[in-house]
């Protein structure tokens, strides 16, 4: 017996995309997924500049209300999912303002997510990191009881650790959230090529 194919439609494919033709897709397309994807390097860092100089700037795509305001409708009659990165450096606030439009139309019963966190792909052997236990596949949520909430987040908050002191870092591993104790060590110097 053949399985069903599943049916993914581009809502966007940058973050200045017309919203119009996500809005075709929407209503017209036999969808199982609608796919917004407006989030790169350079849009993280626009963000992150953008959101030190303006404490308004909410941390989320601008676009947001007006894509998911014109979707929605659609969506929610054809039971098309949308999958976004819109939340940009906030994807919590992104998932609440989302579950707002969910209630202005009446929706019940839908789920909203937001991912969060950094994940780790390698762990240098022998590095603070590893003597403390973290492993590749953790996702790192927290550091000194800040929220991680991607890479870049997550580097800044590491950058500001001082040498020679003990960290608490908070992973999940396999849907458990761990904490990890970590003897913060200097950053080794670049080995020099005089080739």
């Amino acid at each position: 017996m053949p399985e069903k194919p599943i049916r993914i439609g581009s809502g966007a494919a940058w973050w200045g995309d017309r919203v119009e033709p996500a809005i075709l897709n929407a209503d017209k397309g036999d969808l199982d997924y609608l796919c917004f994807e407006t989030m790169a390097e350079a849009t993280v860092s626009a963000a992150q500049v953008r959101a030190r100089r303006d404490p308004s700037f909410p941390g989320y795509d601008t676009y947001l209300d007006d894509r998911i305001k014109g979707v929605l409708p659609g969506c929610l009659k054809r039971g098309t999912k949308i999958v976004t990165n819109q939340g940009w450096i906030n994807p919590n606030a992104a998932a609440e303002r989302i579950v707002h439009w969910l209630r202005h139309f009446g929706a019940k019963g839908v789920k909203v997510a937001a991912v969060n966190g950094a994940l780790i792909t390698e762990v240098v052997n022998g590095s603070p990191a590893d003597r403390a236990g973290l492993k590749p596949g953790d996702v790192l949520v927290g550091v000194e009881n800040k929220e991680v909430t991607d890479s870049a987040s997550m580097l800044n908050l590491i950058a500001a650790l001082k040498p020679d002191t003990t960290a608490l870092l908070k992973a999940i591993r396999d849907k458990d959230e761990l904490v990890f104790k970590v003897n913060v060590g200097k950053r080794p110097k670049p080995k020099r090529d005089d080739k």
